[in-house]
């Protein structure tokens, strides 16, 4: 939701692409980007107490074999794998839905 004035005028005074989105589009952008891995972070660990808290030992969840991988096991390839997947398979199913969704229809915006 960068304001394309912005945009517009970081082009006229001749700054490059990289630069207009290293000095205008990134800084702008910034709170949602700590907003949304603090969210995700909260989440994870949700996910991680949740399944110890209900399950034990007898539910085993993805984020309890990542947290295996790192810190019990040491073995920092498999846990990262893992990870890569698990963010793999979330942002596909995000962006499925997000193609299917009008969220300007949802939002009230025309």
């Amino acid at each position: 939701m960068v304001p394309r004035d912005l945009v517009d005028a970081a082009r006229d005074l001749g700054a490059s692409r990289l630069m207009i989105w290293r000095e205008v589009e990134l800084p702008l952008a910034m709170p949602g980007i700590l907003i949304g891995m603090l969210l995700t972070f909260v989440l994870a660990i949700g996910a991680t107490a949740e399944a110890k808290i209900l399950g034990g030992q007898s539910v085993i969840v993805i984020s309890h074999d990542i947290e295996i991988a790192f810190t019990y096991s040491q073995n920092w390839p498999l846990g990262s794998a893992l990870a890569v997947i698990v963010t793999v398979f979330i942002a596909a199913l995000t962006l499925a839905a997000l193609a299917r969704l009008d969220l300007d229809r949802i939002l009230g915006r025309r």
